[in-house]
This record gives structure tokens, sequence and C-alpha cells, in this order.
């Protein structure tokens, strides 16, 4: 004899519902080698390693250098508002060039779209040099640690990948 169910009732495998598992097309998994052990550089909640600060504790320089990091990559933030920023003034010019003086429309809205592609290419320029830098500062961790205890070395591991 067949139960007729209620089509808004709990299903009794709710693993036949769930959804495939997101995939990271593209990963950047930071590691490094300390005592035959391969560890994360970051927390499994942000790129801020905090699982190398754990290994150079006791190492001021490098310590010092990981605050550093920790400190700078904040400044992200305001690289990825001013590129928005110019973005959306380069798009907008036309609109905005109206707003702001209807009668000289067409002379400034010229200006506005070379202000914004310059505020735009500018916090481009900006993020990617502290990038490059900002990560400098986990090597500098790195080696200080190495220098101050040459028995106990760590070996920095970068893993970039595509996946399609």
């Amino acid at each position: 004899m067949a139960i007729d169910r209620d089509p808004c009732s709990v299903p009794e495998d709710p693993k036949q519902l769930s959804h495939p598992p997101k995939m990271n097309r593209f990963v950047c998994q930071r590691t490094f080698l300390h005592r035959g052990d391969i560890q994360n550089v970051d927390t499994p909640e942000s790129r801020d390693a905090g699982g190398l600060l754990k290994v150079v504790k006791g190492v001021p320089e490098a310590e010092s250098a990981i605050a550093d990091y920790q400190r700078r990559r904040r400044h992200a933030g305001i690289s990825a508002f001013t590129g928005t920023l110019g973005f959306g003034m380069f798009f907008l010019a036309g609109f905005l060039a109206g707003k702001i003086s209807p009668s000289t429309q067409d002379q400034l809205r010229p200006k506005l779209k070379l202000a914004g592609a310059a505020i735009a290419l500018g916090g481009f320029a900006y993020s990617f040099t502290l990038v490059r830098t900002n990560e400098s500062r986990i090597e500098n961790a790195v080696d200080a640690y190495n220098k101050a205890n040459p028995q106990d070395l760590i070996e920095l591991q970068v893993q970039a990948s595509w996946t399609f």
C-alpha cells in the first residue's frame, strides 16, 4: 500500500538534493615546509600569514615583517574603491557632465572620461605595486627566521593553478 507524502515534507535522503560544490577556478595555495611538515601560510579565515606567524614567533624581525604585511594588506580595499570610482566616472561621464553643467556638457564629458580613466589606472597601478611589495614581506619574514634559526629552516612553497 503506497503512502501519500506531503510534497513539502523533508526528503528522507537529503544528499540527493545537495548542490555540487562550487569550484574555485583559480587556486593559489601558499604553504611552507617546516620540520618535515607542510603547513599553510595563511589561516583558513583569511590570507593574513597567520599560520606562518605561529612558527616565526620569537624572532622579532620576522614578526615585524608579518605584522607589516597584515597592516598593509588592508590598504587593498582603498585601491578597489578608487578603481571602482574611476570606472564609474569613466562610464557615467556623459550623464555626470549633463548634471554638473548642461551648458558645457560637450567640453566636460572628455575631461571626466580622462579623469575617470586616470583614477582607475592609478588604482590598478597602486594595487599591483602594493601586492608585489607586500608579498615580499612574507619572504623577508622567512629569511629573518632562517637567519636566526639556521638549524630549523622554513621553505616557502607557492602553488598556483587554473582549473577548467
